[in-house]
């Protein structure tokens, strides 16, 4: 690693060398000048310096391929351990554990040193555990940058899942593209903190897998939102201890998506086309989603898009194709949009705690459907049981049939229970002998009844049609005088 760190200032200075007669002014000069004003000038990395150089004598031969890098609070042991456990069981042992304590007590601490004295005498050797009091979440990631030792380092929080050849993966495109970041896919799935009789809180799977994020990194879509969770990356270690590319202390989300694309800036990237982890959305679990307010989340989304609009940007030659074809142009992009869009539409989900309905007590989900058969599944937060009735509302505008509806509710326990129309389900539409038209904005149907304790997902299926055709309105011509003739008689006598 020192020689090709050697290789890449020798080459810098050649490059300067050969760029020199460039005017400044130049789209190629104001490049060049941004990399001179990026490469080790960032305020943060002159505080971390001290922490990279300490660790100096530790790295090059003999290290470790990679250092995976662990934020932890102490507050998830039972996830901590099967972290460490799926790290246990890696093909490829060339690898160090870096964990990293944040803002722990005394109680957190002992909890994490016991869960480490847990480990195997092979897998304690790799673990180091250093702890940080201050600052927000990207304060244990330099630190931990700083400190790492391996060539590569990767984020693993202290909730995800690597599957057995995740380092194997990582090492083997190392050595193929040596100096790039690496990119690997990543299957999604929902998450459930339950509680076991020992009264602690152990995860269970809540929802079917699925691969959002196993797709090649694109440039363009990458610089408008971030699509690549952090355990599918791994990072060259000369970007931060070498370029000074640090993580941003002033954002308190994101600051994953800002670092990978300031690294892949100046790194470029490689595809891994292998699942080699899996990221958990907690449903009911504190995670970094719940912690911080959407309104935070949506400043520093437009304080990193900021940057990227700033910034001269090397786009490789994949992104150019995708940049210069018909399927991603603008254009191309809405029309893929508006069809995507379509196979969609948004619905809630409401619950009577016993003090009439309210938008606190409700959800809004996206249901899928096929050619008008649509099906949408609601995961139930602990607070709604107790309930003392759902309502469902297919969307906000009316004038549509609804056909079929069936709700299904299943308990933790796995039993299920079947609500349809004929138990007690009452709304605001009108029926007929194909279902239900509604014709006023706002339509819903609502079943009173008991919730029962330990609801986990609320599922709700049927058919919709809200683009009536001719032959529709001929079929419904002497329906909708009667219903417009009730609502009225409604109206008169004070209902709604």
């Amino acid at each position: 690693m020192q020689n090709d760190r050697m290789t890449f200032m020798d080459q810098a200075e050649q490059l300067k060398e050969t760029l020199c007669g460039i005017p400044a002014g130049t789209w190629n000069g104001q490049y060049i000048s941004q990399l001179d004003q990026t490469i080790r000038r960032d305020p943060t990395y002159q505080k971390y310096l001290p922490e990279i150089e300490k660790e100096a004598p530790f790295r090059g031969e003999g290290a470790p391929f990679l250092t995976v890098l662990t934020r932890t609070q102490g507050r998830r042991p039972q996830m901590l351990r099967e972290t460490l456990l799926t790290l246990c069981g890696q093909s490829d042992g060339d690898f160090e554990v870096l964990l990293v304590g944040h803002k722990v007590d005394a109680e957190q601490r002992a909890s994490i040193e016991e869960i480490i004295d847990e480990q195997p005498d092979w897998m304690r050797r790799k673990i180091r555990f250093i702890t940080v009091d201050t600052g927000n979440r990207t304060a244990p990631l330099n630190l931990g940058f700083a400190r790492a030792r391996g060539s590569y380092i990767a984020i693993l929080d202290d909730d995800d899942i690597v599957f057995d050849h995740w380092v194997e993966e990582l090492h083997r495109a190392a050595g193929e593209h040596p100096g790039m970041t690496l990119h690997a896919y990543v299957i999604a799935q929902g998450w459930k903190a339950v509680k076991t009789p020992s009264g602690e809180a152990a995860p269970r799977a809540a929802e079917t897998p699925v691969g959002q994020y196993c797709k090649d990194f694109s440039m363009p879509d990458q610089l408008y939102l971030n699509n690549c969770p952090t355990c599918g990356l791994a990072f060259p270690a000369y970007a931060f201890q070498r370029l000074g590319v640090v993580f941003d202390e002033t954002l308190t989300t994101t600051e994953d998506w800002d670092f990978l694309m300031r690294t892949v800036f100046l790194t470029g990237l490689w595809d891994i086309r292998e699942t080699t982890s899996m990221y958990r959305l907690w449903r009911n679990a504190e995670s970094s989603v719940t912690v911080h307010r959407k309104k935070e989340w949506e400043k520093n989304h437009r304080y990193i898009r900021e940057k990227f609009a700033n910034s001269y940007i090397l786009f490789p030659p994949q992104a150019n194709r995708e940049l210069a074809s018909t399927e991603t142009s603008i254009l191309g992009q809405r029309a893929k949009i508006q069809k995507e869009l379509s196979r969609y539409f948004f619905c809630s989900l409401f619950f009577d705690l016993g003090e009439g309905l309210s938008l606190e007590d409700s959800m809004v989900e996206a249901a899928m459907f096929e050619q008008e058969r649509f099906k949408v599944k609601f995961p139930i937060p602990e607070d709604f049981a107790g309930a003392k009735g759902i309502r469902f509302d297919p969307g906000e505008k009316g004038f549509l049939i609804l056909k079929d509806v069936k709700v299904t509710l299943e308990l933790e326990s796995g039993e299920k229970r079947v609500l349809t129309l004929g138990d007690g389900g009452v709304h605001n539409g009108y029926s007929f002998a194909e279902g239900l038209l509604f014709v006023w904005r706002d339509p819903w149907v609502m079943w009173p009844c008991d919730i029962p304790a330990g609801l986990e997902t609320v599922t709700v299926t049927g058919a919709i049609n809200d683009d009536l055709s001719l032959q529709d309105l001929k079929i419904l011509r002497g329906i909708i005088p009667r219903l417009a003739l009730q609502n009225l008689r409604n109206r008169l006598h004070g209902k709604k």
